[in-house]
């Protein structure tokens, strides 16, 4: 008998272990950054850090007012803006399984999540007043201070819960979320949101699985940032352009209205004067 309970308790010793050793705890690559960034890993104070950095869970993010980071975990690419604050509250793996829990307190992050392979898997993103789950998609939230947060997906589904309620976001749509409050239904996001939406998307696209050059030659990381940043500035170029061009077209549009009235005002001035003389004689 008491071999028996022996043999059962050691059993059980080696089932705890086992499942122990397979959830194990993932660490997020500093891919790139600028500026002013400083983490923050446990139980340490904030400092700097740099390319190839290893983030474990439960490590802190913040970037001052030029600072941008983005880190890899997996197939998972998370791009942190300026002047954000965000902590890696859980990257555990177990098998196929996969959790990702972040803790975002201001500022905005875009992230690129690889598609959940098991109903178990999470990818969730925490803020003061919502909270996002994601089952593979790319979508930004931002969660400026004292203001609502606003949950933007360019690609997949995300489900955004708050208040008591929950909202599906299907690609292209957005939400917004006042504190103590439900999601407001979804809305399409805007034309110009949607265009640096797509380049974030491919950002993180890119380093999630990088592409090789048709001469055979991979880029290095710096090299595809700088492309990427490139193709940035000239969309939002575009962008200021297509803006200046609507108002000149306005601008233009009210001196041909002024011109109108004027040449109205005018004729109906002759007209008068015409009749007033026919009056006279």
């Amino acid at each position: 008998m008491i071999k028996k309970r022996r043999s059962i308790f050691f059993a059980a010793l080696a089932a705890i272990a086992f499942c122990a050793i397979q959830a194990l705890s993932d660490e997020a690559t500093v891919v790139s950054l600028k500026g002013d960034v400083t983490v923050m890993l446990p139980g340490a104070g904030f400092t700097a850090t740099s390319a190839g950095a290893k983030l474990p869970e439960g490590a802190k993010i913040k970037t001052g007012k030029d600072g941008e980071i983005f880190l890899k975990w997996g197939a998972n690419v998370l791009k942190v803006s300026k002047l954000t604050s965000i902590e890696l509250s859980q990257l555990t793996s177990a098998g196929k399984d996969s959790t990702t829990k972040l803790n975002l307190t201001e500022g905005r992050i875009f992230a690129k999540a690889a598609k959940l392979n098991t109903a178990i898997s999470k990818f969730e993103v925490k803020t003061p007043t919502a909270l996002a789950g994601v089952r593979g998609t790319g979508f930004e939230c931002d969660q400026s201070p004292n203001m609502p947060a606003v949950f933007s997906v360019i690609e997949g589904k995300v489900l955004v819960e708050a208040g008591g309620a929950t909202v599906e976001l299907e690609q292209g749509m957005m939400t917004i979320v006042e504190a103590g409050m439900a999601p407001a239904e979804p809305q399409t996001i805007p034309p110009e949101s949607i265009e640096l939406l797509k380049m974030d998307l491919k950002q993180t696209q890119e380093i999630a699985a990088p592409t090789v050059e048709s001469a055979g030659a991979e880029k290095t990381e710096p090299e595809k940032m700088k492309d990427l940043k490139v193709e940035e500035e000239s969309v939002k170029k575009a962008l200021e352009d297509s803006i200046e061009r609507h108002l000149i077209d306005e601008q233009a549009q009210k001196a041909i209205d002024i011109q109108t009235e004027n040449a109205q005002d005018e004729t109906i001035e002759q007209t008068t004067s015409g009749n007033l003389e026919i009056i006279v004689h």
